[in-house]
């Protein structure tokens, strides 16, 4: 009787570190590993921003005229419309820089709300 006790708690004791193991893995997934992910589109969806948009170019070429036409109305319009495709371009960068990071935010959030969910619905039950 003695040993099948012993067996008992060794195997609660075992399968409750699994159980704890997994927990840890599940979590250490979610948030590093897809932080990680989520850090790499981001990059990823502004370098492909940076190869249409030119935004550093354009910055670096503001005050040239655009195709090198020296004339006065070269000099006046090329700036004024680099300078429309920076707003353009800071406007697109701002927006689509915000709704990454809100889906990010929706990522970390999920499990929480989850857990959090399921405590409610284990206190509130009749």
């Amino acid at each position: 009787m003695e040993q099948s006790r012993s067996f008992l708690s060794l195997s609660f004791f075992y399968i409750a570190r699994r159980l704890w193991y997994r927990i840890s893995i599940f979590f250490h997934h979610w948030y590093v590993d897809g932080s990680y992910f989520f850090a790499r589109q981001g990059i990823h969806l502004f370098l492909n921003l940076e190869k249409t948009l030119a935004f550093r170019i354009t910055i670096t070429h503001l005050f040239e005229p655009l195709y090198q036409d020296y004339s006065i109305v070269g000099q006046i319009i090329g700036p004024l419309l680099r300078l429309a495709r920076l707003v353009v371009g800071s406007v697109i960068y701002i927006f689509l820089g915000g709704i990454a990071l809100s889906l990010y935010c929706i990522w970390l959030a999920v499990p929480i709300i989850l857990l959090l969910q399921a405590f409610l619905a284990f206190i509130n039950r009749p």
